[in-house]
């Protein structure tokens, strides 16, 4: 039987570099696509959006998914111990955004 991973590929606000396996919070400064589209009604809401919650609960969904990856790798694997180290990363981004 196969059970596929749930890590996310591209979750809102994160950047995870495949190179460095850093995890990135991604702050966001405007609501387009390109700043032209922004206008700065849009790009309050949005700030208030990240900082009221919506960062944390991206980073409560991620950490759940590695949680749930890590449980079905094999200890010791090269990509359970990736996950790993992203697991330990939210953990500190979690933290820092706590009220």
């Amino acid at each position: 039987m196969h059970i596929p991973l749930s890590e996310p590929i591209s979750p809102r606000y994160l950047y995870i570099n495949p190179t460095t396996n850093r995890v990135h919070l991604l702050v966001p400064i405007v609501s387009g696509q390109e700043i032209s589209t922004d206008n700065t009604c849009k790009a309050t809401t949005t700030l208030k959006e990240f900082f009221d919650g919506g960062a944390l609960n991206v980073l409560n969904a991620y950490k759940d998914a590695l949680t749930f990856d890590i449980r079905l790798l094999r200890a010791g694997s090269l990509e359970a111990s990736l996950k790993q180290d992203r697991l330990t990363q939210v953990h500190t981004y979690i933290e820092a955004l706590q009220p």
